[in-house]
Formats: structure tokens, sequence, C-alpha cells
């Protein structure tokens, strides 16, 4: 379908709408075509779509990785090949998905990252390897994170691993705090005539310069590369789909909720906890709107759900 075949009314000649299968914006101009459900709000890039349900020639140990979508749209997972949240489809190395300690799970990005890379940042090529718990942890030598498991890019004659989130990052990027470009830096010898420490513009600590972060050498503007500079931009849950309606959990309330970004100071109506910033479901009848944290959601839908006394 294309953007003149959705019935829905558009905002100033324009329809924003999101795969639900990479979580990306769909370009919904009258030549791009994608596949949707209208009745469900279900929409998929044509890539998306024909990915196969496997992909051979992956480093598991069954040698192929296998599609899976959670059923329920509130949940979300964490990508062990870049660390970001998401909840659209994902791709395991098991053919029957089961939450367990050892498993991984990588979203479509990851999954489908070439099995070489040629990154600027190194001179040599770097390839796709899986690390599993029974290793030492891993840690990328871009952004300073620490992996149990997952699948990642590695100079096995340099002994340089990189994981996906940093091998996908783009050179140059906009950000609302500065007027220019950004730039990625690989190492400090790339800012010229810099006299003092890079510090983050979002937590105020000390960049260390060992690791990759962006940086305006016009403003002398950084962001550390990883949670500040997608908080800063609110965009550390971009991966993840919000809109979701009419989800029922008895355990936990009487009124069908909805899956959102709470923007607002609410705290959790079970545990307490602050979710400025955090994914909730949010009861949307009026006077009601109580919201609950995807933990006691999920904890519910299991039965586990406990009343504070």
């Amino acid at each position: 379908m294309t953007v003149n075949d959705f019935p829905y009314e558009k905002d100033n000649d324009k329809t924003t709408l999101q795969c639900d299968g990479c979580v990306k914006l769909i370009r919904a101009d009258d030549h791009h075509q994608f596949y949707g459900c209208v009745p469900c709000k279900y929409f998929l890039h044509t890539f998306c779509a024909e990915l196969p349900e496997e992909i051979v020639h992956y480093p598991s140990p069954s040698n192929m990785i296998f599609a899976h979508r959670d059923s329920e749209k509130f949940k979300f997972f964490e990508c062990n090949g870049c660390g970001v949240f998401g909840n659209g489809i994902f791709f395991s190395e098991h053919r029957y998905y089961t939450a367990d300690r050892t498993s991984y799970r990588v979203h479509i990005g990851c999954a489908t990252l070439p099995k070489t890379i040629k990154h600027e940042a190194h001179t040599h090529k770097l390839n796709r390897v899986l690390r599993r718990s029974l290793f030492p942890s891993f840690q990328c030598q871009a952004c300073g994170r620490t992996f149990d498991i997952g699948s990642f890019h590695v100079c096995e004659e340099c002994e340089i691993s990189l994981c996906g989130g940093c091998i996908m990052k783009p050179r140059t990027v906009n950000h609302p705090w500065d007027p220019h470009p950004m730039r990625l830096i690989y190492e400090p010898g790339m800012v010229s005539v810099h006299e003092h420490d890079f510090n983050c513009e979002y937590c105020s600590e000390d960049i260390d310069p060992n690791f990759w972060f962006y940086h305006c050498s016009e403003c002398d503007l950084s962001f550390h590369l990883q949670t500040c500079f997608e908080r800063s931009r609110h965009n550390e849950y971009s991966n993840i789909k919000f809109g979701a309606t009419d989800i029922i959990i008895d355990k936990l309330h009487p009124h069908g909720l909805t899956f959102v970004l709470n923007k607002k100071v609410r705290s959790c109506g079970n545990c307490h906890q602050k979710l400025l910033g955090k994914p909730v479901l949010e009861c949307p009848a009026a006077p009601c709107k109580a919201v609950f944290c995807t933990d006691c959601s999920v904890a519910a839908r299991r039965d586990i759900y406990t009343v504070d006394s």
C-alpha cells in the first residue's frame, strides 16, 4: 500500500506511521510502498515484512536465528547487540523463544548487520562474532558499556570490539541544543586546538576521550555517546512503538489501559516508583488517570501481582 490507500485523515498533508518491525518511521509519500493492516494499525516497511523467519549463517550454536514478536505490545526488551530498548520484531537463537539467563535478543537492525564491516574508525575489517555469558564480559571500545551476551563486531588482530549501536551511529547528527551538526569523535585528535577536558553538556561530567563521543567544535558542545546523548534528545525510547490501547489487566486495574511515554511527574499506582520519562500503562478514563510501570504490568500478567500492605 501507499499513503494514498491510507483511509485516515492526514495532518498538514503528512501521515506519520511507525513500522511494527524495526519501529522506525515509514516514509508516507505518494510513491513509497509499505505493508499494512489498517484495522489493526499494524504497518511494516517492505524490507521488514519480507525478512525471512530464519536468518542462516549467523554466529549462533544452531548457525541461524529466528524471528519473534511479543504479542503484548507494552513489553519491551533490551537488544543484546546495541543495548537499545525496543518492542518490535526481534531475532533469537531459539525457534521457540524462552527468556532464560543465557538467551539473547537482537532487533532487526543488529540482526541484519553485515558479517564483515569496514569502519572508518579502525584500520582493519571487523568480523561479527557471538559472545555468551560463559565468556568474560565484553566491553565496547566505543561507548564503554559492558555486555554478557550478544552479537558484536571485533578485530581479532587488535582485540577491538564494537557493539551494534556504536557501529550504526551516524558520523554527523543534529541536536536541538546546537545549531550545527555534531560530529562523531573517535579520538581526541579529531578535535583541533582543544585546551581543556571534554565535558558532557547533559550530565556535566567529564568525558573520557578514550571512548567515542559527539562534539561540536564551533560551540564546544559535547555529549557522552549513548545514554546522555539520547536522553538529551528525549530519544532514549525511540525504538519503542507507543499507542496500544484497551490493554486489559484485571489484577492491576479495572479499566482498559493505554501504552504511552509518560511526560508528567507521576508515580506508579502499585510500586510508587517515579515514572517521569518512562514507558507506562495509563488509564485514559477521567477522573482516574492512574499510571503503572511496565514491571508491575508484566508481573500482573504473570499472576504474581501483590498489593502493598
